[in-house]
């Protein structure tokens, strides 16, 4: 891309200086904030980046370090083409540090809703909703498709707008379903009757306005059909991709043409969920679409996107600093332990995994899932995988297994040291008072920040662990501590058949509604204020 912002911004300084106009001073490029400009790079037209041209100093410069180092793409036909013309530029493939890889999936509403949509779509054709679709409730206020139903789609679907909610998982199928319906009155009356603010995104955010015009509706509906197909598309587009092996194909080759990587992120866009968000979404399917829609924990394509990446920076010869993955299944511990690429990740400095157990089908149970993984991690894997890791500085890891909370931090980190270890985040882990305390004690003289969140223990107690880690705390120091949500669990084995499970119960953190027992325990730990040895303390520090 040519550009002569810099030569034109002379001429009018020169201009205005002679003739005493008074010129508006221009904002510098380099000033506008960074996600901007990332922004800008990232929908550059792919014939703007073949034409990127180092023909003007100062462009050249401010975009090579705001808008090429950290390089974005998702699973969209126009997105890996971009990606592939820019890590195939003779002067911009250079320049990338950094690439984030959007790996959300979609699903096409009509297959989705077809195996996956008990609640409307059962044995009903997608272009017969209006003639043909009826309803019944059950108690739990559901509506459920049968030959003989009471309500009509349009009936139910007022009725479960009576409560101006609708389940999220209508947010790809919920415009098909108005198109689908052809009938205007009824989607003029809805439109009229439509809360202000709707709840939907994605292909269906939010097209409607409460007030909007007949003309505008028409507008509305053909859009509305057009993204439909688009969305359409991008999925027969991945299936075709997934079908031909062309993604892992096109992310080895576009790896090994990026000199200056250095960092990776694989997350779905807009995965700002905490831990526990990401539990409650596994319990209820239509919460997000039906996980098994989306790179969410437990899709094999989250495994399948990180061994890619791993595979094409191996063949690159690329020696990473940062991998931050959002979201993964527990299965990519599974592969056999020669798959991992530790020989690319033995230059880690910053670490980040949010490892998660969800169903891969539907007709499997979360519960044996669960166990699974269990059994599997059990074994030591994610201890002999960071334990090749031996210059890591930051680590932030997250298991979330809804069904059983059974990751042992002697399983995870055992006896490893990390020399320069600068900062720590734990959550939703199992440990033992022993284990906790002998990990920080072994890395406090470096430590600088330290979270634990929803932290369990099975052996030892609390109150003997906290006045252990303020001991290290007063000793060491600390810039940063995060606690919440600790418990602990009194665990049973039993049998059932042949499956094994647990029987437990817990405590927890909770002290007063009225008092914040974390910020409480933080100040005790850091500045030795207060004490936990207070009667009312002795509940959650069991």
């Amino acid at each position: 891309m040519t550009c002569r912002h810099g030569q034109e911004e002379d001429a009018l300084s020169k201009k205005g200086t002679n003739s005493g106009d008074c010129i508006p001073s221009s904002t510098p490029i380099g000033s506008l904030p960074t996600e901007l400009l990332h922004m800008v790079c990232n929908n550059l037209a792919i014939s703007d980046v073949k034409s990127f041209r180092r023909t003007n100093k100062r462009f050249s410069e401010i975009g090579l370090e705001h808008l090429i180092p950290s390089l974005y793409f998702c699973l969209s036909p126009t997105s890996f083409a971009r990606f592939d013309t820019i890590t195939s530029h003779p002067v911009l493939r250079k320049h990338v540090k950094e690439i984030q890889f959007n790996g959300q999936c979609f699903t096409c509403p009509t297959e989705y809703w077809e195996t996956n949509g008990p609640l409307y779509l059962r044995e009903v054709k997608w272009d017969k909703y209006y003639q043909q679709a009826r309803y019944e409730r059950s108690p739990e206020g559901d509506f459920e498709c049968i030959e003989n139903g009471s309500w009509s789609f349009e009936e139910a679907i007022q009725a479960v707008l009576a409560g101006k909610t609708l389940p999220i998982a209508h947010f790809d199928a919920f415009p098909q379903m108005l198109c689908d319906t052809n009938n205007p009155d009824f989607l003029n009356k809805f439109l009229s009757e439509r809360f202000p603010e709707p709840q939907f995104t994605d292909v269906a955010d939010p097209f409607f306005k409460e007030g909007s015009s007949s003309m505008e509706i028409s507008k509305i509906i053909q859009g509305l059909s057009q993204r439909v197909k688009k969305h359409r598309d991008v999925v027969r587009w991945q299936h075709s991709m997934w079908a031909q092996n062309l993604d892992f194909g096109a992310i080895i080759q576009a790896l090994k043409q990026l000199p200056a990587l250095r960092a990776i992120k694989l997350s779905p866009e807009g995965w700002d969920m905490d831990e526990w968000q990401i539990a409650e979404s596994q319990n209820n399917w239509f919460d997000y679409g039906g996980d098994k829609t989306l790179n969410a924990p437990g899709m094999h394509s989250g495994v399948r996107q990180l061994n890619a990446l791993l595979a094409g920076c191996r063949e690159a010869g690329t020696r990473l600093d940062s991998l931050v993955v959002e979201a993964v299944s527990w299965r990519f511990f599974a592969q056999p332990f020669n798959a991992f690429d530790l020989e690319v990740l033995s230059t880690l400095s910053t670490l980040t995994m949010r490892i998660s157990v969800t169903t891969l089908d539907d007709d499997e149970e979360p519960s044996d899932e669960a166990n699974k993984c269990i059994e599997r991690l059990g074994d030591g894997i994610i201890y002999h995988f960071l334990r090749k890791i031996r210059l890591l500085k930051h680590l932030d890891l997250v298991i979330v297994n809804y069904y059983g909370e059974f990751s042992p931090l002697h399983d995870i980190i055992g006896d490893i040291t990390w020399h320069g270890l600068k900062s720590l985040v734990l959550k939703r882990v199992v440990t033992e008072e022993k284990t906790l305390v002998s990990i920080l004690g072994r890395h406090m003289a470096t430590l600088k920040s330290l979270s634990l969140h929803m932290t369990t223990l099975t052996g030892g107690h609390w109150r003997s662990a906290w006045k252990q880690i303020r001991s290290l705390i007063a000793t060491y120091g600390l810039d940063d501590l995060r606690v919440g949500y600790w418990h602990s669990y009194e665990m049973t084995r039993w049998e059932n058949g042949v499956n094994p499970g647990w029987w437990f119960r817990w405590r927890g953190s909770e002290l007063h509604p009225l008092r914040d027992e974390a910020e409480i325990l933080r100040q005790y730990l850091m500045k030795g204020e207060g004490s936990i040895d207070e009667p009312e303390w002795r509940y959650v520090m069991k």
